[in-house]
């Protein structure tokens, strides 16, 4: 009877739906949980330079309720960039330090800088000992390549140049 086929389309409708919503709410509910950072997974850093940076790392830590010892005081110049030498020599190794210290160890999980810390590393300087040394590679790299490619190529004519049978 055709009620009756049209009372099973709507409880299949009526499951599908309650389905569909299930679904939405859990795929939901993995991001609402734990979407948020605790005041112990954040680090904040500041320029030791700065008065005004480091002012405004201990407001925000005090506001957040971040631990003191979750300022990270950075030595160097505040400003726009970091000479390349200077983020890897005396910056990513204090960093690093820091952040595997106790009782941050493990823990800091996203790091606010200051409006003074620089947020560029300058380019490499290419009279370095390191970037001669890869350019040295990647030239000699480029030489076994066009070779490999020359021979290559000289096979292939000397198939066009034999005689046929």
């Amino acid at each position: 009877m055709p009620w009756e086929s049209s009372r099973v389309g709507g409880e299949v409708l009526r499951w599908g739906a309650v389905f569909i919503w299930l679904l939405v709410s859990q795929l939901g509910a993995p991001g609402a949980v734990g979407a948020g950072l605790t005041p112990d997974q954040v680090g904040l850093i500041a320029m030791a330079e700065s008065p005004e940076g480091q002012q405004l790392a201990q407001h925000y830590a005090q506001r957040r309720g971040v631990p003191k010892e979750h300022i990270f005081l950075l030595p160097g110049k505040p400003g726009d960039e970091m000479s390349r030498n200077d983020w890897e020599t005396q910056a990513r190794p204090a960093i690093r330090e820091w952040l595997l210290a106790e009782p941050r160890r493990g823990k800091i999980r996203c790091l606010v800088t200051c409006w003074d810390v620089p947020l560029r590393i300058g380019r490499r300087d290419p009279a370095s000992p390191e970037v001669q040394a890869r350019k040295q590679f990647l030239d000699q790299a480029r030489a076994n390549h066009v070779g490999q490619l020359e021979k290559l190529l000289e096979m292939i004519e000397s198939v066009g140049r034999q005689e046929k049978p």
